[in-house]
């Protein structure tokens, strides 16, 4: 009697998030009392707890309320920082649907305040003579939710001059592909359908202001945006 073939299994996927490398760049030191002291120079931050996790946890704290609360330098110098410390983390699906979960509980998803564009929107809305900018962003992605104040800053700083709109990279995959990607957060700008800028990585508003000073003259010559591929 033969046997069945047995049915192929799917690997799992293989999950990542992208997060800033803040303890390899901090120093940690227990304390004669026992409990322990953080800190992260670049920003002359510290933060003291009852253990080691604990006090990473403090430090994570301490560094945002520095960054929201230290000016426009504070977060220039920090920028700059997070461009040359991003890492990629594997993480377990269960990790991944639990952080997913929670984000969606705390809608911690600023770049969903953005108006977001789906395949069937897209080519209308990057066809405007208004230069749009697209940002390319997904839920894991934590320089991308450190850019999205930045984003909503820019709308209404430009709200005259330059549309700004969003694509979520994990719902609409193709419409990361047909832009051959390397990662996010990535912004494009388009006029006319055309693509005319690309910016990688994290800036501060008044970075990107001086870098779409181009474009908001209309002195860049475009790239005919790629159409999607007929399957």
């Amino acid at each position: 009697m033969s046997s069945q073939p047995k049915a192929a299994t799917k690997p799992p996927k293989r999950r990542t998030r992208q997060a800033l490398n803040l303890s390899g760049c901090s120093e940690y030191r227990e304390l004669a009392d026992g409990t322990w002291e953080a800190y992260f120079p670049v920003l002359d931050v510290r933060a003291t707890a009852a253990t080691e996790d604990e006090v990473r946890l403090a430090l994570q704290e301490a560094v945002g309320e520095r960054i929201n609360t230290g000016g426009d330098d504070v977060q220039r110098i920090f920028q700059e920082w997070a461009q040359d410390n991003i890492i990629e983390q594997e993480i377990t699906e269960e990790q991944y649907q639990a952080e997913l979960a929670e984000r969606r509980k705390q809608k911690r998803y600023p770049s969903s305040g953005l108006p977001q564009l789906t395949p069937k929107t897209f080519n209308t809305a990057v066809a405007s003579s208004t230069p749009t900018l697209v940002d390319y962003w997904a839920s894991w992605c934590e320089p991308c939710h450190m850019m999205a104040p930045v984003l909503h800053e820019l709308k209404d700083k430009l709200a005259s001059q330059l549309n700004v709109c969003a694509v979520d990279v994990e719902k609409y995959g193709e419409l990361w592909e047909r832009f051959d990607l390397k990662g996010v957060p990535t912004l494009i700008v388009f006029k006319d359908g055309e693509e005319v800028q690309r910016i990688l990585g994290t800036r501060s508003v008044e970075e990107l202001v001086a870098e779409l000073q181009g474009v908001l003259g209309g002195r860049r010559r475009g790239v005919r945006c790629p159409q999607p591929q007929r399957r």
